[in-house]
Parts: structure tokens; sequence; C-alpha cells
């Protein structure tokens, strides 16, 4: 059942449509793969359902089975607990591919020992992982939105896990360099589609504590990776018990996938309703004429459309966020970057200078796994305490400024709740460069992490769920593009970080990095300011062109 409620939300107008995410809007953007609901189809998902008796799917397809929850036509319809079920899986997912990318790092060395290899060939087990996050989300998004979210998810962790059985039986480095790939590619399906079930199953004003909690999940992966891959290596002494830890991890995923996480998706069910409202008739035998016409369109929507995700980067609501959540992916991966090198005497330092000489070959020598992951608690600490306070900070700024502004209001009031995060960000990266450079006692630096933990969750996690509603029944493409462009400056980061160093020391390196984000953090005043009118425009311009 499609909620009248979120059907009132928006500002009025004699042209409103419902949208498969249950918002409103002037018109849906002709790019979207939305339907708007024809009146009898909107009449058979109503028939017998309310928000107090949830009506059943309209259609179950055999990938809908075992799910312990029901299987509802309106997913905004589920108990509070429910819900909150679900944003366990979906988060606990969401932690796989982030924790299972840094999951080898602490057994570089070793790689090195047992196949004879440089280090630039090792990192490559992390860099191709990166890559394959970056891009594979794009048919991901795609595909959730044209199939549903649970086959992505079933079919994503299955690969996952297969994958992970072959890197930890890998013989070479090239071998265990292909199954990372595949790896990243089966666990990076809940990179982009998490936000898009969390779009279908809360309303506006509920998404951004919810986008708060699932945050979590990619958040806390690359940070507690190294503690736990540090663990399994000093207990079991060989690097393929991080690779079986993933298939122990994928394996109970996909179980609790099969029963507790049921299909989302609106557009899947309103797509459903509009064919069983009006069955198309009888399609007729392809021929052969049109075989190679056939070949083409699947060419065009399946290889070239899912690209087309990477184009939402010009419609600048969307463009100037993901370039401002982008480079705070790029300080975070910076800070990642340091501490192994920073806290574990591998920087030769030079007379009077902050600089510091990296090599992954002195990383080996005095090496201490436990003792670099506890170094990775503080920011850590503050990622949990920012994403999940900044998620309730981010619904009452929403439901204030809804209330305030009725008719008037615009989805880019939730940004105003950022504001309590970005300053905090280039503080805590000034403590962070400025107390290592000058070697001041370990706690001090860790602090700066911590501080800068917070602001990030604070601020990004407000731009998560800004994605949901900036492009109506397109979230998942949105974060996808995002994910997309925060990889590319992850990577790059992670690669500049120690020449970088090596150069300039860590007090210019992070000065520079806390200038970035300050100026980055202008986009979101300009979001703020014009976004609501680039979206009209678009709107407009979408009209115009029919």
């Amino acid at each position: 059942m499609i909620s009248q409620t979120d059907a009132l939300s928006s500002s009025a107008g004699p042209k409103k449509q419902l949208d498969v995410e249950g918002n409103t809007g002037n018109e849906l953007p002709s790019n979207s793969l939305a339907i708007p609901l024809k009146d009898e189809t909107r009449s058979i998902i109503s028939k017998g359902g309310s928000s107090h008796a949830p009506q059943h799917a309209l259609v179950q397809r055999p990938v809908d089975r075992w799910t312990i929850l029901p299987n509802l036509q309106d997913p905004k319809s589920y108990r509070r607990r429910d819900k909150a079920g679900i944003v366990f899986v979906v988060a606990l997912a969401s932690f796989a591919g982030p924790f299972a990318s840094n999951s080898l790092q602490p057994a570089f060395p070793e790689l090195q020992r047992v196949w004879n290899i440089p280090d630039t060939v090792v990192a490559l087990t992390t860099t191709l992982f990166l890559c394959a996050t970056g891009i594979a989300p794009l048919w991901y998004a795609f595909l959730s939105e044209r199939y549903g979210r649970r086959p992505i998810y079933l079919c994503g962790f299955l690969i996952f896990s297969l994958a992970s059985v072959i890197c930890a039986l890998s013989t070479s480095i090239g071998m265990l360099l292909t199954f990372r790939f595949l790896q990243a590619v089966g666990a990076s399906c809940a990179q982009s589609v998490g936000l898009g079930i969390i779009a279908d199953i809360y309303v506006p004003a509920e998404r951004g504590r919810a986008t708060g909690w699932w945050y979590l999940g990619p958040i806390a992966g690359p940070l507690l990776s190294p503690l736990v891959s540090g663990a399994l290596l000093t207990w079991t002494g060989a690097w393929q018990s991080t690779m079986w830890f993933n298939v122990i991890f994928g394996g109970v995923l996909e179980l609790l996938i099969v029963l507790f996480l049921p299909e989302t998706s609106n557009m899947l069910k309103a797509r459903q309703a509009a064919a069983l409202s009006n069955p198309a008739p009888e399609q007729p035998r392809v021929s052969k004429q049109s075989l190679s016409q056939t070949c083409k369109s699947l060419f065009q929507l399946f290889i070239i459309r899912p690209f087309n995700t990477v184009l939402y980067i010009r419609f600048l609501p969307v463009g100037l966020t993901v370039y401002y959540g982008s480079t705070c992916f790029a300080c975070l991966y910076g800070i990642s970057t340091a501490i192994p090198f920073s806290f574990e005497g591998t920087f030769t330092m030079m007379p009077n200078e902050g600089r510091a000489n990296l090599s992954l070959l002195a990383y080996s020598n005095q090496f201490n796994s436990m003792k670099i992951a506890l170094a990775y608690i503080p920011p850590c600490l503050g990622y949990i305490i920012g994403s999940i306070s900044g998620g309730y900070l981010s619904d009452h700024v929403y439901r204030r400024a809804r209330a305030r502004d009725g008719d008037k209001f615009a989805p880019e009031s939730r940004l105003d709740s950022a504001w309590f995060g970005v300053p905090f960000m280039p503080i805590g990266l000034l403590i962070f460069g400025w107390t290592l450079h000058t070697h001041q006692k370990w706690v001090i630096p860790l602090v700066g992490g911590f501080i800068f933990g917070v602001g990030f969750m604070l601020g990004t996690g407000t731009c998560i769920a800004y994605f949901a509603d900036v492009i109506p029944g397109q979230s998942a493409s949105v974060v996808a593009c995002f994910n997309l462009c925060r990889n590319v400056a992850a990577a790059l980061s992670a690669a500049l970080a120690a020449p970088a160093i090596n150069n300039i020391g860590q007090g210019w390196y992070f000065t520079i990095m806390a200038i970035l984000v300050s100026l980055m953090s202008l986009n979101l005043l300009a979001v703020r300011r014009w976004g609501n009118h680039w979206r009209q425009q678009r709107e407009e311009d979408i009209s115009a062109s029919r």
C-alpha cells in the first residue's frame, strides 16, 4: 500500500504525482525508473490494506521465499522492530566490504616473505579491491532498481563467500589478486543498495537516524579490520586465517539475508501492481530481423546504462555534495594510512624536522598488529558517536524545518545539521598532524583523530541521508555515484600520504587536508541556498524536453 500521508507531505500543486518512495514532487524525472501509479493501480495496492493491517505483496517470486519477515506491498508499513532488524542486516552487510578491504594489510609482510614479491605488488591486493568497490555498485544500483534489492544481496554475498574461499586457497599472488577483485565485486552490492533499502522502509522524517545506524557498518569495517585480522594473525600465524574469517562471515550474512531481508523495492512493487492492473498483450515471437536490434538494446541496457549513473554528478545538488563527501573520505584515509607508520616507530625522523621515511619493509621489522589496531579505536569511537547522534540530529532538524516551512519545505533543510560537525574535521586534522609532527605524547594525536571522527560522521552522515531525497526513486544510483567518487578520492589519498609526509611532514600534510575540507564545506552552503531552485529548474527542463 502506498502511504497517502507521504503523498500529501510535499508542496501543494495541481500536478503532483506519487513516486515509488512515498514522496511527492511536481513531476518525476524522465530518467527515473519510478512509475507514477495509475488510478486503477493505486486501487489495487490500497485494497484491503492500511498501516494497521499491512497487505502482503501482490506478487511473490521464488527468490522471496524463506523470509521470516513478511513481504509487504508497502515496505513503510513494517513494524518498528522489523525495520530495526532490516537495518541491522543491511548495516552488517555494508560492514563486509570495507572490513575485507583492509583485512590483508596486517599480513603484508608475511605475503612478501612467502611469495618473495615487492611491497608495490602486495599493495595491489587493496588497490584492486578498492577499484572493484568503486565500479561494481554502478551495476548493482541499476539492477536493484530493476529487479529488486533482495536478489542483488543474495547473489552478491554468494560471490563474496565463494571468492573468499578461493582467496584462502590461493597458491600465487596472481590468483589472490584475481579473486580479491571478485571478492570486492560481491561485497560491494551493499555499498549503494543499502541506502535504497533505508529509503524504501522509512519516511523522510525518520531516515536520518536509520541512516546513522546503517552507516556504522561501512565506517566501522576498515577500522575494526586491523583489530580482528591482527588477533587472527597473532593466534594462527597464517595470512589465510583472515580469508577464512571472511568465508564464515559471508556465510552467516547469506543466511541472515535469506531469513530477515524481504524485498523492499517500491519501484518493483509499483511495476508489479501496474502489470496486474493492465496486463500486457501477448508479445509476438522475436523475428530474425529484430535479433540484432534486441542484442543492441540489451547492450545499451546492461552495459552502457549503468555507467550513466556517473552522470548524476553533473546535477549540482548531487555533484557539490559528492565532492564534499569525497574530500572527507580522502581525509579519513589520510589518517588511516598515517596511523600504522606513526605509532609503530617506522618513521625515521630527520633532525629538527617532522619528516618521515616510510617503508613497508620497515613496517615489517617492528610491526605489532595489536598495537596498531588499538590506535584505531579513538577515531572509531568518534565515528560511532557522530553517526548515532548525527542521525537523530538530522531528523530533528528535518522535522523542525518541515513544521516551520510548510508547503515551502525543501529537502536541503536537512543539510543544516551537517554544520554541527563541519568545524570539527579541520580541527581534528590539525591536532592529529601537528602533534605527530612535534612528537607530542601519543594520546594527543589520537584525541585529534577522535575529534575528526565525530565531525566526519556528523557531516557526511547528513549528506548520505540527503541523497535519499535529492532525486526521488534514485537513491541507490546517487549513492553509487558517490561511492565511486569517494573510492577514487580514498585511493588517491592512500597513495599520496606516504610520499607527501616524507617530503613536507605530517603537520603540513594534514594542514593541507584541513584547508581542502574547509573549502569544500562551502559546497554545502551553495546546495542549501540554491539546491531547491536547481531541482525545480531540472524538472522544468525535463518537462520542456518532452
